[in-house]
């Protein structure tokens, strides 16, 4: 007994600070297993430590406890507002694309190497397919071959500092005709400024460049009208003759 209390003489006079959780509980039940074998004073003595070593392994207890907690609760806040962070961005997602469906003009998303990523339906209709057969294919498909340098060069020319711009070119429709759409480009950014795709949105404007052509034919042929004069197409094919040109050739 005696070796007993020299060995734990200075935790007996309350030098209990700094020792470890693991420690006091060791402690406390080798206290407890030779209470009874002390003499009446230093039971009463033992029974007083052995409470506040029971008190401060209750606390740490206690402590921890509430820290456990803390951080769980901590984490369920981050998760929760994450879980709301995505319901809320798969809702903007899905208004976005609600809106982008329901648009008469063609809207469509590349990416670097001018695959399409998304079409809207318009886009889809105004060359006689479906949304999903249209992804992976490129924009340079239904471009004329005499005018995709310019179509890529304008796409080239988008940058984080002109991130928009617009371009008109003229797209061939399923039955090989040709019509014109006008295009305004913007390049899509990330958090970091690079640009990781581009999103067009173009318009019909055949007519408007149909009433315009027409307009350059008058002009020019009223600057012939004693001379002949022919506008021919892409094709071969006559696209105007003033009077004097037929005459000279022969045509009524």
């Amino acid at each position: 007994i005696n070796d007993f209390r020299d060995e734990t003489e200075g935790l007996l006079d309350g030098e209990v600070d700094g020792q470890t959780w693991v420690s006091l509980w060791i402690a406390y039940d080798h206290l407890e297993s030779h209470a009874q074998e002390l003499d009446r004073d230093t039971r009463t003595r033992l029974e007083t430590q052995t409470n506040t070593l029971s008190n401060t392994f209750n606390s740490a207890l206690l402590i921890s406890g509430i820290l456990f907690l803390g951080i769980g609760f901590g984490v369920y806040r981050s998760e929760h507002e994450r879980y709301h962070a995505e319901l809320n961005r798969k809702a903007s997602d899905t208004r976005y694309r609600n809106v982008v469906e329901d648009q008469t003009e063609l809207i469509c998303r590349y990416d670097s190497n001018l695959r399409l990523t998304f079409v809207n339906k318009a886009y889809a209709q105004v060359y006689g397919l479906t949304p999903q057969e249209m992804l992976g294919q490129s924009i340079l498909e239904r471009i004329p071959t005499t005018e995709r340098e310019t179509a890529l060069a304008h796409v080239r020319s988008l940058t984080a500092l002109n991130p928009v711009a617009s371009n008109e070119h003229r797209s061939i429709m399923p039955d090989g005709s040709l019509c014109w759409i006008q295009w305004t480009d913007r390049a899509v950014q990330d958090e970091a400024g690079n640009i990781i795709e581009y999103q067009g949105v173009g318009r019909d404007i055949t007519e408007r460049k149909q009433e315009q052509q027409q307009l350059e034919f008058q002009s020019l042929a009223l600057e012939h009208l004693l001379s002949g004069f022919d506008i021919v197409g892409d094709d071969g094919l006559f696209i105007y003759a003033n009077q004097a040109y037929l005459d000279m050739w022969g045509y009524d």
